[in-house]
Order: C-alpha cells, then sequence, then structure tokens
C-alpha cells in the first residue's frame, strides 16, 4: 500500500511539480492522453495503472538481467574453463542452478 501511494505521489508531482504535460505523463505510465487526464479529474486509478506498467517494466529488466547472466556463465564455463561450482561461488548460487542454466542455454542453440 505505501509502495503504491509513493508511485501515486510521483505522478502528481509530474503533473503538479514537474508541470508535465498529460502527454508526458501517459508515456510514462503507458496510457493515452485522454485516460490520464480522465484519471486526474477523477482522482481515479491512476497508482494502479502506474503499478501495472511498472510490473511489466520490472518483468522486462529481469529478463534481461537473466540473459546477461546467462551469457557471463555460458562464457565462464565455455571460455574460461570454470568448474561449476567455481562460477557458482562467482554468482551467489548453487552448483545445480549453474547447470541447470547451462542446459537451458544449450537447448536454446
Amino acid at each position: 500500500m505505501q509502495q503504491e501511494q509513493k508511485r501515486y505521489t510521483r505522478i502528481a508531482k509530474l503533473r503538479y511539480n514537474e508541470k508535465l504535460t498529460y502527454q508526458a505523463i501517459a508515456d510514462i505510465v503507458g496510457l493515452s492522453k485522454q485516460r490520464v487526464y480522465q484519471i486526474i479529474k477523477e482522482g481515479g486509478e491512476l497508482s494502479n495503472a502506474v503499478r501495472r506498467k511498472q510490473k511489466e517494466l520490472d518483468a522486462l529488466n529481469k529478463e534481461k538481467k537473466n540473459g546477461e547472466r546467462a551469457r557471463k556463465i555460458m562464457e565462464l564455463r565455455y571460455k574460461n574453463g570454470l568448474t561449476m561450482q567455481v562460477i557458482g561461488k562467482r554468482f551467489g548460487i548453487k552448483r545445480a542452478r549453474v547447470s541447470q542454466i547451462i542446459k537451458a542455454e544449450n537447448n536454446k542453440m
């Protein structure tokens, strides 16, 4: 609940303190300009829209981060010849998880 309030406050600041246009806010939260205007006018669920967009962005960032981690693991394993145990220690994961990541990456190829 507190996090949702922070997001709504951020949007309110974008509109009222930083004097952003409805279009700029719409671009940030991924809604139409008219919908942002309607939500602000009604005092409605802008925070929910922001939360949904944030979840989408978080999922994309996590996917990107995992892809980079998998690439690094593959490089350490096959280019540098490190053991799965050593790689696991570097990334703070168990050897079995390293094995799973390598297997998944090999299946992608």
